[in-house]
């Protein structure tokens, strides 16, 4: 079994799980033996089904993995309560680089959520968030930390109906972080 390996691998620092129909049972064994991979930089898991509980138990076994860098959950319809549990993830991760959460449904409540967890990542360099449907509400507490990084270099913030007035508030801020 996978997790078996995982848990009995001692140098395991990136875990590349794309695209393997592990689904929410999958993904519940893999987070029991993650909480030790204390070394972890990399972990992704995108397009998998995970779904919401297995988001949550996925950050509830990284929670206090300060060595990760790259997070890939896109496609794993977590909707807002995963994103809600990845921000506690954010929280605890100083120096996070990426984060892609395309295609989860996590609406305005889950954008707001990581918005605020993504106040002081001075080193977030590619934030993907599309297709979730977070609006201009969702927008809004994304807007200080389009302000705040001085690292992003890549935003995918496509099909989630921000509209014009979303367009400005993106533009003024990255324009503003150049000054």
């Amino acid at each position: 079994m996978l997790s078996t390996g995982i848990q009995h691998n001692e140098t395991l620092t990136n875990l590349h799980l794309a695209n393997c129909s592990i689904g929410e049972e999958g993904t519940l064994a893999i987070a029991k033996v993650l909480g030790n991979k204390r070394n972890l930089l990399v972990l992704d898991l995108t397009n998998n089904k995970t779904m919401v509980a297995g988001c949550i138990a996925i950050c509830k076994a990284i929670q206090h993995h300060s060595t990760l860098r790259e997070l890939y959950l896109s496609n794993n319809f977590i909707g807002p309560d995963g994103a809600r549990n990845v921000a506690k993830v954010l929280e605890n991760t100083k120096y996070i680089t990426e984060i892609w959460l395309s295609g989860n449904g996590i609406f305005p409540e889950g954008a707001q959520a990581l918005g605020r967890a993504l106040r002081d990542k001075r080193y977030l360099e590619v934030l993907a968030l599309r297709k979730n449907d977070i609006g201009l509400e969702g927008l809004s507490e994304l807007e200080s930390v389009l302000q705040s990084s001085k690292t992003i270099r890549e935003l995918d913030l496509g099909c989630n109906a921000i509209g014009d007035e979303g367009v400005r508030i993106v533009t003024s801020a990255l324009k503003n972080k150049q000054k």
